[in-house]
């Protein structure tokens, strides 16, 4: 059964006295050379890579193209987020018509999990301005093409507040789902980031994600998710855009001819427009933007693609929305990763494994190291020599990886205290001596 049939990426700028948008059939694998030039169409080495935790034998693994910009660590070993990990190069500089000769990298992922991260697949895609012109009011976004088994009576509608936009059934009974059919949305986790000069205004990004390579650019803010437009064929208000001027007018959040889009409440205009147009078999397109991008520039966005299922088919569009949040929170904190010793990202341990606290005795601070060797739900008690638990240092999601954590005992007494972790079905405690 599906529920997305097709979407793509489509970026669009001004450029001199033109418009120019790149969309699906503009992509090529490939990159743009030194020269300006599209290069790598033909070269079987820029293709779609996969890796799944516990293979480091597998062709991609060894052959991850960290040349091509796929993430590696700093020791040049493959880098997996979460327990499986895309990537692919593609440029649109064989594009027939005026190309931005933009490059993107691409990068998924998946978590192995229980909740809303288990059913959310994530992309990044690092747009790299390869021309020697200024991308002005640069925009991405997202076209999908949304078939909830039957594609026909589905609706679609944003959530600006949670810089979603989703699609479900308008029945409680889908042709192909039958009962309490599920909902499914594309999430902006992370937007155009624009200059703004102001020192009130900051990004803190992580490249890449769950790793600790922490970038804090002041003077810009991420605009997240800025406009949603509908679509559908055979509505002449809303019929898919069909050249660059359209395109770029939806991407703006305005109707395709240009004009703009009224709330119904406020009477004012909107990006997010909010008419009922019934059910159907709909597109929506969601773009963040303006940014102005300079020649060899990356901006850089973040996607989730969420599904949920409730006891029907609005329950879906609530247990949607609720996930949305927690996917966002959980973005926002990094998806739980803290610093390891690599600057990179650390490697994957093979293992759960709890060390002995360093130094010990300890006065007093202590240091305590775990390996894990899967993401998931962690828990790090410190208890008294009668059993008694009396400091939580962690308990929450923590993605694979080595991990430390520092624990004071400032507020306690001399003596002998224990510490215990649980993973999943791991579990480990060891013992302590706080001596004054």
């Amino acid at each position: 059964m599906f529920l997305r049939y097709s979407s793509n990426l489509v970026i669009g700028a001004v450029i001199g006295n033109d418009t120019v948008i790149s969309a699906e059939g503009d992509f090529k694998p490939g990159y743009i050379d030194n020269n300006g030039n599209p290069q790598g169409i033909d070269d079987p080495a820029y293709r779609v890579y996969k890796i799944v935790n516990g293979d480091t034998t597998g062709s991609d693994y060894v052959q991850w193209p960290g040349s091509q910009g796929a993430y590696v660590r700093n020791t040049g070993k493959t880098v997996l987020i979460g327990e499986q990990t895309l990537f692919s190069s593609c440029t649109d500089g064989y594009s027939n018509t005026f190309p931005m000769k933009a490059q993107i990298l691409e990068t998924d992922w998946v978590f192995d999990l229980n909740g809303p991260q288990g059913y959310t697949v994530f992309s990044e895609f690092r747009i790299i301005n390869r021309s020697s012109n200024v991308w002005n009011n640069f925009y991405a976004g997202i076209y999908t093409d949304d078939d909830l088994g039957n594609a026909t009576d589905d609706r679609i509608s944003p959530d600006s507040s949670l810089n979603i936009s989703y699609t479900y059934n308008s029945t409680n009974n889908d042709g192909v789902y039958g009962a309490a059919p599920p909902a499914i949305s594309f999430n902006v986790l992370s937007g155009n980031i624009s200059y703004t000069g102001s020192n009130n205004d900051s990004v803190i990004l992580y490249r890449p994600v769950t790793s600790n390579n922490r970038i804090v650019k002041r003077g810009y803010k991420n605009l997240y998710l800025t406009s949603y437009n509908p679509f559908l064929n055979g509505n002449p208000l809303i019929s898919p855009p069909v050249n660059d001027r359209e395109y770029f007018n939806v991407l703006q959040g305005l109707k395709k001819d240009g004009s703009v889009w009224i709330n119904s409440m406020t009477n004012l205009p909107t990006g997010f427009p909010d008419q009922n147009f019934g059910a159907g078999d709909f597109k929506f397109l969601i773009s963040s933007g303006p940014a102005n991008v300079n020649p060899g520039d990356t901006q850089t966005i973040i996607v989730a693609q969420l599904v949920a299922k409730g006891a029907n088919n609005l329950q879906s569009i609530t247990s949607l929305k609720s996930g949305s949040s927690l996917i966002r929170n959980l973005f926002e904190n990094n998806f739980g990763t803290v610093s390891v010793s690599d600057p990179g990202i650390s490697e994957l341990p093979v293992r759960y494994k709890l060390y002995q606290n360093y130094p010990n005795p300890f006065n007093p601070v202590t240091k305590i190291k775990f390996d894990l060797s899967k993401s998931g739900s962690v828990r790090l008690v410190i208890y008294d020599i009668s059993g008694k638990e009396i400091f939580v240092l962690y308990n929450g999601y923590l993605t694979a990886g080595e991990k430390e954590f520092a624990f004071d005992g400032s507020g306690f007494s001399s003596g002998i205290y224990f510490y215990k972790l649980t993973a999943g079905s791991f579990s480990e405690t060891k013992k302590i001596i706080l001596n004054k």
